[in-house]
């Protein structure tokens, strides 16, 4: 987390967890398409979003067709993960 970040969203979570299953992964652009469940923290139905990984090295951690447990920085389409791991 950045610093001065603190407080500027009071209403939601700086981070959310969530599950899904990883559907693309883009290495090129640092991108990774999830379709995932719902994630009540953040108030987000459950659909297939494109994220940029942040840092792009946890693309290498997972695989097309995976199962994954994630954890982004909400931002409406800007969302990135921050971190994610095979759920199994």
């Amino acid at each position: 987390n950045m610093p001065g970040m603190a407080g500027t969203q009071a209403t939601k979570p700086n981070e959310a967890q969530g599950v899904g299953i990883v559907k693309a992964i883009d290495a090129a652009k640092g991108t990774i398409t999830l379709q995932h469940q719902a994630i009540a923290a953040i108030g987000w139905p459950a659909m297939t979003m494109t994220f940029k990984a942040d840092p792009p090295a946890l693309l290498q951690k997972v695989k097309v067709g995976e199962s994954v447990r994630f954890t982004l920085h909400p931002a409406g389409m800007a969302s990135t993960v921050t971190a994610i791991s095979p759920a199994g």
